[in-house]
């Protein structure tokens, strides 16, 4: 099966923007909009990489979502992640791990340019080609 990239915002217009855009440059992208949410689906679904909004109102933050999924020793611990926050660096730097090398940290307002700077940086081309093996 194909891997997904995972978009993880509580505000959904942020999250389908991202999915929009990656699936415009041929990523196949899925979102939702809590931290349980995308345990859940990186348990069930082929992750490649998830993008994680940090401050989630809602069943726990996107902190907490990296820790649950690192835990879970059915779960790659080289999943690369990306967070992608509103939050001030000065914040985050108490927040996002320093010590896994597959961790990013974006803050908003970003582009998309950077965004995916940041995803070839973590995946080299492989997420992309394996996103698109088996179209025409």
């Amino acid at each position: 099966m194909r891997p997904f990239i995972l978009v993880v915002d509580d505000d959904p217009n942020i999250a389908e923007l991202v999915t929009e855009t990656l699936e415009s440059k041929g990523y196949r992208v899925t979102y939702c909009t809590d931290a349980a949410q995308a345990v859940i689906q990186t348990e069930g679904t082929n992750i490649g990489l998830l993008i994680l909004d940090i401050m989630m109102p809602a069943f726990g933050s996107g902190i907490d979502a990296y820790r649950n999924i690192r835990r879970n020793h059915n779960l790659s611990k080289e999943l690369p992640i990306i967070f992608l926050t509103g939050l001030k660096p000065e914040q985050t730097a108490r927040m996002v791990p320093t010590d896994d090398p597959n961790v990013r940290l974006l803050h908003k307002p970003t582009t998309m340019t950077k965004l995916q700077t940041m995803i070839r940086e973590l995946t080299g081309d492989r997420l992309l080609e394996l996103c698109q093996k088996g179209e025409s």
